[in-house]
Parts: structure tokens; C-alpha cells; sequence
């Protein structure tokens, strides 16, 4: 076999297995925050419209809105398109928190990175998410609470609303959840057969396919990294800051 067409195969394989990781939800973009509105050209009168179709989560939202001031720009409505409704869901859910004005603002910065990075979160954060879940519920079935202003579901339909509310609802910490277990079942079938070399299979991966690419300095602290932060090998959940909500 030549090696032009091992390293070929190898990559497509490397591909599929990828593809199978991402799961059936795509919580997280892959590229960083972008400014949506650097390049438009507004008018004084007219209200600017971006879609964005299938962000998996809203840091490009996050980004414009943050720099809107910096433009001098008219009102912008931004359409948000998802085909699952869990991340329509996780969209409110974190848009909820980044508008939660009660909370100080470092306060709000480290639930929401919390939210955003986690499998499992604290007590007090569940307890969070559940106050929340239930002011969401309201804005959908009637339109009101802190997002009322801010986000406009009119164009959902009634049955998907109801999803909504169904996913909302989960989040009451009285529904059982085995996210652990759940995880667990999702990386065994992740690295197959690989699975108890799981730590030299991730390792391998950094040496191949990360370094040489990108040509990033070997950290001392890589080995400690792969065995406590890496999520295809044990962590469900990393240390912030300890809140109070």
C-alpha cells in the first residue's frame, strides 16, 4: 500500500469517526465568535436582518450584539434557525442567563460558562436552570418574562411550542437524568474496542493530527490535561468559580 493513500485512508476513517462523536444534537460551534455585523451596511431607517442557520449555540449572537455600539448601527433582529428543538432550547437557556440583569455581571459570566462547558453542573445551578426553565416556559406559551422583548417565537408552531415546554420542563431536577450513564454508554461506543486505551488513543490523536497541523508548542502539562479535562476520557464536569444564585 502506498503511503500517500494509507495517510488518505487514515483520514477518512479519522473523518467517520468524528462524524459518529458529534452525536445527534450539536451543542457547540466549531469556529470561534464572529462579528456579524462588521461588514453590513446599515441604514438610518431600516433595521438590519442576519440569519443564522444552525450556530449549535450563540456565540455569533453574543459577539455582534457586544460590538453593535462600536457601528453605530440601526435595530437588528437576527433569525436563528436549528433543526432540533433541544438546541433552540439550550439558545433561550443561555441567552436567559447572559440577560439575567439580577445577577452581577462575573457572577453571570461564570454561570453561563458553567452552562455552556458542563454535563453536570451544581445543585444551586440546577436549581438555576429550573427557576429558568419555568420563565421560559411562560415566554413561549405567552410570551412574557425577562426574554419577551428580546426574542420572538411567534413563528414557532403550536406543536412545536409544546415541545419546548416538554424540554423546559426536564429540566426540573425531580425528572430522572442519567447523564452520567448516558455518557458513559456514548464514549464506550465511541472508542469501541478502544475504549480502556482510551488516554493513548486521545494522546495519539494530539500528536498527529493536532501538532503537526497546527504546529502548537508541547505543553508540560499536556499528559495531566488528557487525564482530567479531556471530554473523551472522564470529565463530565470542570471547577468555576463557587456562586451563589
Amino acid at each position: 500500500v502506498r503511503s500517500g493513500s494509507f495517510f488518505a485512508f487514515n483520514r477518512k476513517m479519522a473523518a467517520m469517526t468524528d462524524s459518529k462523536a458529534l452525536g445527534v444534537h450539536s451543542m457547540w460551534g466549531f469556529s470561534p465568535g464572529v462579528d456579524l455585523l462588521e461588514k453590513a451596511s446599515p441604514t438610518k431607517t431600516t433595521p438590519i436582518r442576519v440569519l443564522i442557520s444552525r450556530p449549535s449555540d450563540i456565540r455569533h449572537l453574543l459577539v455582534s450584539m457586544s460590538r453593535r455600539c462600536r457601528h453605530n448601527m440601526p435595530p437588528v433582529h437576527f433569525v436563528i434557525v436549528e433543526n432540533e428543538l433541544e438546541v433552540i432550547a439550550r439558545h433561550l437557556l443561555l441567552l436567559q442567563v447572559a440577560c439575567d440583569w439580577e445577577l452581577p455581571i462575573r457572577q453571570r459570566a461564570t454561570v453561563f460558562l458553567e452552562l455552556f462547558a458542563n454535563t453536570l453542573v451544581q445543585e444551586r445551578t440546577q436549581r438555576y436552570i429550573h427557576r429558568l426553565g419555568q420563565e421560559l416556559v411562560e415566554l413561549v406559551c405567552d410570551e412574557k418574562g425577562n426574554l419577551a422583548g428580546v426574542a420572538d417565537v411567534s413563528s414557532l408552531k403550536y406543536r412545536e411550542r409544546d415541545m419546548l415546554v416538554d424540554v423546559f420542563r426536564s429540566w426540573d431536577p425531580k425528572v430522572p437524568f442519567d447523564a452520567v450513564g448516558l455518557r458513559d454508554h456514548r464514549i464506550r461506543a465511541h472508542f469501541g474496542d478502544k475504549f480502556d486505551n482510551r488516554v493513548g488513543v486521545v494522546d495519539w490523536d494530539y500528536q498527529v493530527r493536532h501538532i503537526i497541523k497546527t504546529h502548537t508548542h508541547k505543553s508540560t502539562h499536556k499528559t495531566q490535561y488528557f487525564d482530567e479535562h479531556s471530554p473523551l476520557i472522564n470529565t463530565v464536569c470542570l471547577s468555576w468559580y463557587s456562586v451563589s444564585l
